[in-house]
């Protein structure tokens, strides 16, 4: 099962990376978050557990005092470069999961690639809590030279100090968005890599 969970997870990076997928509003794009939490427990051992859309989605909610999670979904929003959760078939925005921005961006000189390393952002936080290292890939048409879609593919770290009983957890997750017609085929949650 994890074998299967994790060739997704491949097909889905490809697919973003090499796919000029035209869309309606090349602005917001799905996106998928696998990885893993790392933490300890009472006993002063590490634990490891999966990370990913569905942990946003339900932090969001939880947020916004939202209780029934069905038509909440994920998608990386390039005008604000972030990961905002939305519900509905029209996208209406509910909140930032995470925001990037600040750190070192480079392109090339068309501008349809660019590396970058932001500073990530939990939430509503002006602290940067880890950094998103990235690859996004832009494609454009048509007379005015407008984006028409993009994909994006990247290595998220973010570490969040301990509250009240909850001890400190440390995510490395993978980003990567595209396309919405591919992320129906993709489990919101795949299982992180194993940890010994």
């Amino acid at each position: 099962m994890k074998k299967y969970q994790l060739i997704i997870v491949a097909v889905a990076t490809i697919v973003a990376t090499l796919a000029a997928v035209s869309i309606g509003n090349a602005q917001d794009v799905g996106a998928v978050v696998t990885g893993v939490g790392i933490s300890t427990n009472s006993a002063g051992d590490l634990t490891y557990r999966p990370f990913g859309n569905e942990d946003l989605i339900k932090d969001c909610a939880d947020e916004m005092g939202v209780t029934n999670l069905a038509g909440l979904h994920l998608i990386y929003d390039a005008s604000s470069n972030a990961l905002e959760v939305v519900s509905g078939t029209n996208d209406t925005y509910d909140c930032t999961a995470l925001a990037f921005s600040g750190g070192v961006s480079l392109s090339n000189t068309n501008g349809t690639k660019s590396e970058s390393q932001y500073w990530a952002f939990w939430e509503a936080n002006t602290t940067p809590s880890g950094t998103l290292s990235d690859t996004e890939l832009l494609y454009t048409y048509g007379p005015s030279n407008a984006m028409s879609s993009l994909s994006l593919s990247g290595e998220l770290q973010i570490a969040l100090p301990g509250s009240g009983t909850n001890a400190p957890v440390i995510y490395q997750a993978r980003v990567v968005a595209g396309g919405r017609m591919f992320f129906p085929f993709i489990s919101p949650v795949a299982a992180p890599p194993h940890r010994p």
